[in-house]
């Protein structure tokens, strides 16, 4: 598991700058989360935007297509900007995202 935890601004500007966005994000999906197996996983909690973002960018940038990377982050507004600086990016397809217990999410991405 890669961890990339270090110096992070300010929570408070960014959850102001953000607070529009509300819950953690729904993304349908038909396939069973838990039954992935990752080829990477990417450790971001404590982080907050735009760390997030840029970490699942770089990593992404790292695997071949078709390779499954799965964000792991305790920062509620990161399950809409990660999955929509992706898509953005064209850099791969958002899987889903889940909660294995409150306030955790894992955002699940197969390599474009």
């Amino acid at each position: 598991m890669i961890d990339h935890r270090k110096s992070t601004p300010d929570f408070n500007q960014a959850r102001e700058a953000l607070s529009g966005l509300g819950s953690a994000r729904e993304v349908e999906t038909e396939m069973n989360l838990e039954e992935i197996d990752p080829n990477r996983e990417l450790d971001v909690t404590g982080e907050v935007c735009p760390y997030p973002v840029i970490a699942a960018q770089k990593e992404l940038l790292k695997m071949n297509p078709g390779e499954i990377l799965v964000e792991i982050t305790d920062h509620t507004i990161s399950t809409h900007t990660v999955p929509d600086a992706v898509k953005e990016k064209k850099l791969a397809e958002v899987l889903g995202i889940d909660e294995p217990s409150p306030g955790l999410y894992r955002i699940y991405f197969k390599r474009s």
